[in-house]
């Protein structure tokens, strides 16, 4: 439910497909649909391919659940896959359906202590403010998991880092991830943590822009630049 090229979390999805390809070869035939962040397109597109005579269908995030609650018992032969979510088992018959989640507070914890050190540290992009910010895709139970997690792992190491906090609203406008991390940076915080799937991408070239920390997500994003733009990816600490 999105596009390729977010250089984060369908990309990551992505890059299991053609893992699944280079293992088994001809044994298997993999597919992987992009439906782009037109909404309307979701529903119908997930019917058509239940259609089809696929073993596995795979989809993500918490904006299928509902469509796949719907799906999964009008065809009890096919077998579901639901990533960072879960359908509601007790509200269904949902036996074909295997929902995987994540703990990303757990990991979220380990970053949010990392912009810690590099907040109090002799970095040389480093300031006097004891300021970090968050950017989250928007304001939903999985994004203020990682959250949540960032600042336990901010507090642990010292209680007196201010977090800043924005949401943008949407998971694919990376100019307006870009405006709020600039925002961030311009009120005090030396790195940043994106959550946000390509409008996170907006994060990065903020840090760019101002010369700042980042912090990456969903996939090794300072190896994914290492090429293409070294400099952004000097400044990617972690993801």
């Amino acid at each position: 439910n999105g596009t390729l090229g977010d250089k984060s979390f369908f990309d990551s999805a992505d890059n299991g497909m053609k893992m699944l390809k280079e293992e088994f070869g001809d044994k298997v035939e993999v597919r992987t649909i992009e439906m782009s962040y037109d909404q309307t397109k979701w529903e119908p597109t997930l019917l058509d391919i239940s259609e089809e005579d696929y073993d596995v269908i795979i989809v993500g995030t918490w904006q299928m659940t509902e469509m796949l609650e719907a799906a999964a018992p009008m065809y009890p032969d096919n077998n579901y896959v639901i990533f960072d979510t879960a359908v509601n088992y007790a509200g269904g018959d949902f036996d074909n359906v295997y929902s995987i989640g994540y703990k990303q507070n757990e990991v979220s914890f380990v970053a949010g202590a990392l912009a810690a050190k590099v907040t109090m540290s002799d970095m040389p992009l480093a300031n006097d403010e004891k300021v970090v910010g968050f950017l989250g895709g928007m304001d939903i139970p999985v994004i203020n998991d990682f959250l949540v997690g960032y600042i336990e792992g901010v507090q642990y190491v010292d209680k007196g880092i201010k977090v800043g906090i924005s949401y943008i609203g949407s998971f694919s406008d990376s100019a307006k991830g870009k405006e709020m991390a600039l925002a961030q940076y311009n009120q005090g915080a030396d790195i940043g943590f994106n959550v946000a799937g390509q409008a996170g991408l907006g994060q990065l070239d903020a840090a760019k822009d101002v010369q700042r920390y980042a912090i990456g997500v969903d996939s090794d994003q300072a190896e994914i630049f290492a090429v293409s733009d070294p400099e952004k990816a000097n400044l990617i600490t972690t993801s």
